[in-house]
């Protein structure tokens, strides 16, 4: 049996390593865009017992392995709503993220209570591109087919 991870040590390892992320992309069988609410931490493949550690913390989500630039790295991401309800958002409520990180997490998490709100679904896609685009201002910036010139002349 692996020893359970404290939950400060968690948090401060999600300030260094995680990821929190909105990702808004087409669906093959529906013409709307179907939005995904991610949190993730990768490492080098050396490292999965931690992955795995993690996700046995969290007590869902997934891990895999996976190539990178030429490297392996292991992933552990969630991205089920409820999980991410009743196991992320608490944690990381009672142990703030004490680096930048904490704004993209409050701006995730805001993008989830829009996104389970009765506003129109357009005005729901527009906001949540806005919070994206605030989010880790200063990382990498992936692209995205889904931006708000897309949604406008979409809906």
């Amino acid at each position: 049996m692996t020893p359970s991870l404290d939950p400060k040590w968690v948090t401060g390892f999600t300030d260094g390593e995680g990821c929190f992320a909105i990702i808004i992309y087409s669906r093959k069988d529906k013409k709307t865009p179907a939005v995904q609410f991610s949190f993730s931490i990768g490492l080098a493949e050396r490292d999965i017992a931690i992955i795995k550690q993690i996700k046995e913390f969290f007590g869902g989500g997934f891990y895999s392995v996976r190539k990178n630039k030429g490297n392996r790295d292991a992933y552990y991401a969630c991205n089920g709503a409820n999980i991410i309800k009743k196991r992320i958002i608490p944690h990381f409520d009672k142990y703030p993220l004490q680096t930048e990180k904490r704004k993209s997490y409050e701006l995730w998490k805001e993008g989830i209570r829009i996104w389970q709100s009765k506003l129109p679904k357009k005005k729901k896609l527009l906001k949540l591109v806005e919070i994206r685009e605030k989010m880790n201002p200063k990382g990498r910036k992936k692209p995205t087919a889904w931006n708000k010139k897309r949604i406008l002349s979409y809906f």
